[in-house]
């Protein structure tokens, strides 16, 4: 076992992510798409082929000297799928995250930048996240700790890992950067697995960050409410949040099907083999018949897509990863590798081993 939880395997090498169940991504939320343009960039100085990345994932032509445009969130995800693959960077949206101009990321850095204090910047950052993308939020609350949780609307959280790895580091590098200081958080955690943590990650969280974790999350000290940021300027500040609150009005994003509300709910639970319908309905609010009605409306019942989740899964990491068939069963919340091999050679006729 590595100190992340996980069982230990070889270095990853992820495969793209795909488009799953022949659904639309235009009928997804979408993204402002800087992350797009700041992720080809990077990619075509290292001498990747972002044309053709581009094309695949289905982004516009002019994505990186049109107007700025709102794109698919979906597509974003798959972009970035495609470009770390194509640079064999396991570590794509956390290495990203360092190299960029944070002020790229437009209103809702400034928006925080302007504050006074971490505790008013964090608050920001969970109100404006909408203006970069309408599919990711962000909550933000005070108890013993401050806890920062990043979360997907309206997209299927079990399709990305570099984005998010994106947005957390993002997040920690705004607070050392506005306030001069090496804010060092008590936990970093990911809903999705990894076998091996690089350690330029451990490195810059000050910490082995956590993975499939219940939660996309950082926590800091409570101490770190009450610091200052050099950047505040109340005049900006004024003049900012103006903007911020009119474009937000403008902005109101799908909530998603209940279909990806159950997948996003389901994905951080799997490891943890607590998957059942009336844990899942609580997670959303609902009693499990509820659940159950809701689903019958929209034409799924709950242990199908449970089913189908944990078959893309599955065949994405038997493909993509560095895992043994035991430590996918484990990821997937199976009771040992022989139950896992039984359901996945029920399904595609072929033992789990054959697809590695």
């Amino acid at each position: 076992m590595t100190d992340t939880g996980v069982p230990s395997g070889k270095r990853e090498s992820r495969a793209p992510s795909r488009l799953v169940r022949g659904q639309v991504a235009s009928a997804l939320p979408s993204s402002r798409g800087a992350l797009s343009r700041m992720a080809a960039r990077y990619a075509r100085h290292a001498g990747v082929d972002v044309e053709a990345l581009r094309r695949q994932a289905g982004l516009p032509d002019d994505l990186e000297t049109g107007p700025e445009r709102w794109i698919s969130a979906r597509a974003q995800i798959e972009f970035l799928n495609l470009i770390a693959s194509g640079l064999d960077d396991d570590a794509f949206g956390f290495h990203l995250a360092l190299e960029i101009d944070l002020r790229e990321l437009g209103t809702l850095y400034f928006a925080m930048a302007s504050a006074h204090t971490v505790d008013e910047a964090l608050a920001r950052k969970e109100r404006y996240t909408a203006l970069v993308s309408e599919g990711m939020r962000v909550r933000y609350r005070k108890a013993s700790r401050l806890i920062v949780d990043t979360f997907y609307t309206g997209v299927e959280r079990h399709l990305d890992r570099h984005q998010m790895e994106f947005w957390i580091t993002c997040t920690l590098r705004e607070l050392r950067e506005l306030t001069q200081q090496q804010v060092a958080p008590d936990l970093v955690s990911f809903v999705h697995p990894r076998t091996v943590v690089p350690a330029d990650m451990k490195r810059y969280y000050g910490r082995c960050p956590r993975f499939s974790a219940p939660h996309d999350r950082l926590e800091l000290p409570a101490a770190c409410a009450g610091l200052a940021l050099v950047t505040a300027d109340p005049f900006l500040d004024a003049l900012l949040l103006d903007y911020a609150e009119g474009a937000l009005e403008a902005r109101s994003g799908p909530r998603g099907t209940l279909r990806t509300r159950v997948e996003n709910a389901i994905t951080p639970r799997l490891p943890h083999g607590t998957t059942s319908q009336r844990n899942i309905a609580g997670d959303l609010g609902l009693s499990s018949r509820s659940l159950a009605r809701k689903l019958r409306e929209e034409g799924h019942n709950y242990r199908k897509i449970l089913e189908d989740l944990r078959a893309d899964l599955a065949a994405e990491y038997l493909r993509g990863t560095g895992a043994s068939v035991a430590q996918v069963a484990w990821i997937l919340g199976y009771s040992d590798a022989n139950a896992f091999s039984r359901a996945y050679k029920a399904r595609h006729g072929r033992p789990p081993s054959a697809d590695r």
